[in-house]
């Protein structure tokens, strides 16, 4: 990505950005802060429109439960904001930046919804999409749209918001975004299961979400993993379930569900501000952060199929792993050395199991050769290409970053 970089402070600006680009037949980068400018293809760009500067609360209702944010406001400045009145963001978004080093700025809510960003609360509450109410966005005609509204019940243009979360800026440039916000909980515990392997943890959670107690969070760390988090206390493998509500709430399903686990579990419990610390090194991919060099890969399946998928790509290739999501999701570091980051073992893989999987970092020339999202049916490719010359019939907008001409 090279050229000029263009940092409007105003929508007019970045439809005049947009509409310059257009006539002079250039193509455009998009971009926040840039922390995740190495996820995705490499694009050809002769200038990058940097968004960092759309800063500020546009609109906050604690009691109507939506915040709007402009698009550069940082994700830790916008968590501040409703921390101020003991809210959240209840999709729990991660700060992937430290993924990638210092190739960029802080993260932004622009960001999280361009990469449709989810933490480990995903599997109690659902993902960003679900939270995503309202969207401002200028597309690849320079046209300012707005799609949403402030609640959920404001469904014109709530379409728009659906596909501009996950898009990329591929569909327009994003310059604010309404969410959905959630009360704090009242406080949190976290019970740890020390030394299983990944199919007795997956039995453990899986046993868990069936109970009637009600855990927000289930992740299970193999021992390197745990070791690179710290701070839960022993060595081994760790399997944690996180519980929230009141105290005396609390109290009773942490005792309640040790029924439901398997017999003979060595457990130990982290209170509210360990069990916090913890959960954000989860959901940031603390141990698989720079200066860690390995190719990842992020991987979506059934929460029973994980175990299972990683011991056949293991098979194969030299890995580590961690599961986020109650087994769903699983975080999988590849050695460097590994013909094309192990695309040709992992793909095939993971289609047998009906999931996707996306690689999240990986050298430049590598993510030129591989497919970095999931490959799409013909059909689905013809939608997306649709889309596209609906949003940017000029292809202007980070063009290729996800698919190729797309």
């Amino acid at each position: 990505m090279t050229g000029a970089v263009l940092k409007p402070g105003t929508v007019a600006d970045v439809q005049d950005a947009i509409r310059d680009a257009v006539m002079d037949r250039v193509p455009l980068a998009i971009e926040g802060g840039g922390g995740l400018s190495g996820l995705g293809r490499p694009m050809q760009t002769e200038r990058t429109l940097k968004l960092d500067g759309l800063t500020g609360v546009v609109e906050y209702s604690p009691s109507e439960l939506y915040a709007t944010f402009r698009a550069g406001e940082t994700l830790v400045d916008a968590r501040a904001a409703l921390a101020e009145k003991r809210q959240r963001l209840p999709f729990n978004p991660p700060d992937l930046t430290g993924l990638y080093g210092d190739a960029g700025g802080p993260a932004t809510m622009g960001g999280v919804v361009a990469a449709a960003l989810s933490g480990p609360s995903r599997v109690a509450v659902g993902a960003a999409r679900d939270y995503v109410v309202g969207v401002g966005l200028v597309d690849g005609q320079g046209q300012a749209l707005k799609g949403g509204g402030r609640v959920m019940k404001n469904v014109t243009g709530y379409d728009l918001c659906k596909l501009t979360t996950g898009a990329f800026g591929t569909l327009g440039a994003i310059t604010d975004a309404t969410f959905k916000v959630l009360p704090f909980a009242n406080s949190e515990v976290t019970i740890l299961a020390h030394g299983l392997d990944d199919a007795a943890a997956q039995a453990m959670m899986s046993a868990a979400f069936k109970s009637p107690f009600e855990p927000v969070g289930a992740a299970h760390l193999p021992a390197s993993a745990a070791a690179a988090i710290g701070g839960a206390g022993g060595a081994g493998a760790i399997t944690a379930l996180r519980f929230e509500g009141f105290p005396d709430s609390l109290v009773y399903r942490t005792n309640a569900i040790r029924s439901f686990l398997p017999a003979g579990l060595e457990l130990t419990e982290l209170e509210a501000e360990p069990s916090a610390v913890f959960w954000e090194a989860v959901r940031d991919v603390a141990p698989f952060q720079a200066p860690d060099s390995r190719a990842l890969w992020r991987i979506s399946t059934a929460p029973t199929q994980g175990p299972k998928l990683v011991a056949e790509i293991a098979q194969s290739l030299e890995v580590d792993a961690f599961y986020d999501w109650a087994g769903g999701l699983i975080w999988l570091a590849v050695a460097v050395d590994a013909p094309n980051v192990g695309a040709e073992v992992i793909r095939p893989l993971i289609t047998a199991q009906g999931g996707h999987g996306t690689l999240m970092r990986a050298d430049q020339s590598v993510r030129a050769a591989v497919e970095v999202f999931e490959p799409l049916s013909a059909p689905l490719l013809q939608l997306t290409h649709g889309l596209k010359r609906t949003f940017d019939p000029f292809n202007a907008l980070n063009a290729g970053r996800m698919y190729a001409a797309v």
